[in-house]
């Protein structure tokens, strides 16, 4: 068996460590979980396998993310909405963060995941909630994905080993 914390292989004197799982949760996985994904797709190269799930999903991911994905040049054809409880119902699932829009010991997702993962709750709204005009929505996806970017890049910039102790100091 492979210890969790360990690099899953060695070849010469360089460890290759087994990329961590990252599940970002939201309400609807229409915006703000997506935004996060594409973004640890695109910068955490093969350290991170992002995924993104919602509590309740949207029928469809919001067309304003599309929007904000494509204008940062980022691809979308991966995007679709899916349920919190399939992420949680798959055993073989090993996670190592959960970084959520909101408290999920609050409304009782907290504990009991595959892989016991450090959940975090990242306090950046979730775009999604702002149901005024047209305008105001785009800035607020705006506001959410620069929010988002700025965490995703501290993340990455970590050294792997630092992500590993971040990790095992918050896991549940």
């Amino acid at each position: 068996m492979i210890p969790l914390y360990a690099p899953y292989q060695t070849l010469g004197s360089q460890p290759h460590w087994e990329p961590l799982r990252v599940l970002f949760v939201c309400g609807t996985n229409a915006a703000w979980s997506i935004m996060a994904e594409a973004l640890l797709r695109r910068d955490g190269g093969r350290r991170f396998l992002p995924m993104s799930a919602g509590i309740d999903p949207a029928p469809a991911v919001d067309p304003m993310t599309l929007d904000q994905l494509a204008s940062a040049g980022l691809r979308s054809d991966w995007c679709f909405t899916k349920s919190i409880l399939t992420v949680r119902e798959d055993s073989m699932l090993r996670l190592d963060f959960i970084c959520s829009a909101m408290d999920l010991e609050e409304i009782g997702l907290a504990g009991d995941w595959p892989g016991h993962p450090a959940i975090v709750h990242w306090n950046v709204p979730d775009p999604m909630e702002y149901l005024g005009r047209t305008s105001g929505r785009r800035s607020h996806f705006r506001a959410a994905f620069t929010a988002l970017a700025k965490r995703i890049d501290l993340l990455t910039s970590l050294p792997q080993g630092k992500v590993l102790e971040l990790r095992r100091s918050l896991a549940v």
